[in-house]
């Protein structure tokens, strides 16, 4: 809880960002990707005091990858691939988008009120039009990285060497992305092979008692996890908002907290 107020108090600070509407600078993407996950950690607190293990870990898993994309964007390389991995993450969303409504339109087979159609192909018209821009920004920014044009064509923005043309295996891993954020790796791999268990309703998610017992670890270590989470977003945020955070005054027992996890996780 204490965690939790220090980070919105900090996030607070940032409300201005509420009024801009265009996300080309950084800032104000990242302030979205942050608005929308801010709000996850109160879910999650009370999604812990349910029987639900499967909603607990599903969701923190959610909340960790939320959490790695926020820190590969801000904090991880040089500011330039991050400027270049943001532009590819909104890239991917807009072409994304695109391929979705169109598949979902086709096997549509019952009749769908007008103005659904008209919103669809407004958005289509809107995502192929920011799609262009886009790809025009990557490449007026691209100054000393060499980028290899699959990267932009297959809206990598989890991209290893921007430099390399095969994709395939030119792409981090949510595990990997997971180390990458200061995750220690025994942590990063429970995650992806013991929380994806929960989200995609595997046998092993089966394996889990229902009494008080069985369930309160599982409580104690989402809670304790995102909390050291929580504690390492508003570190990044003292640095990529700087100017705005400057006036947030921290308690020193969260100041301990916060450097102990950014520069010694276990």
């Amino acid at each position: 809880m204490a965690l939790s107020i220090e980070l919105k108090n900090a996030f607070s600070s940032l409300i201005h960002f509420d009024s801009e509407v265009s996300m080309e600078l950084k800032k104000v993407g990242i302030y979205r990707h942050l608005k929308k996950l801010i709000p996850c950690f109160d879910i999650l607190l009370v999604v812990s005091k349910s029987d639900s293990v499967q909603s607990l870990i599903t969701l923190q898993r959610m909340i960790v990858d939320n959490y790695a994309i926020f820190f590969l964007l801000t904090s991880h390389s040089s500011k330039e691939e991050q400027i270049l991995r943001y532009y590819l993450y909104l890239l991917d969303a807009v072409v994304s988008r695109t391929k979705i409504i169109d598949q979902f339109s086709k096997g549509i087979t019952s009749e769908l009120p007008k103005n659904e159609y008209v919103n669809a192909n407004s958005a289509n018209i809107l995502d192929i039009e920011s799609a262009k821009n886009l790809k025009e920004k990557i490449r007026e920014n691209q100054r000393s990285i060499i980028l290899a044009d699959e990267i932009i064509e297959k809206t990598n923005w989890k991209f290893k060497d921007p430099s390399l043309s095969n994709q395939n295996k030119n792409r981090y891993k949510w595990s990997e992305l997971y180390s990458i954020s200061k995750i220690p790796n025994h942590h990063a791999k429970m995650i992806q092979n013991y929380n994806s268990s929960f989200v995609h309703g595997l046998g092993i998610s089966m394996m889990v008692g229902h009494n008080e017992n069985d369930i309160f670890p599982f409580r104690i270590s989402a809670m304790d996890f995102c909390s050291v989470l929580m504690s390492l977003i508003i570190k990044i945020l003292t640095v990529e908002f700087e100017k705005e955070i400057s006036k947030v005054k921290f308690n020193d027992k969260t100041l301990v907290f916060i450097n102990n996890n950014w520069n010694n996780w276990k």
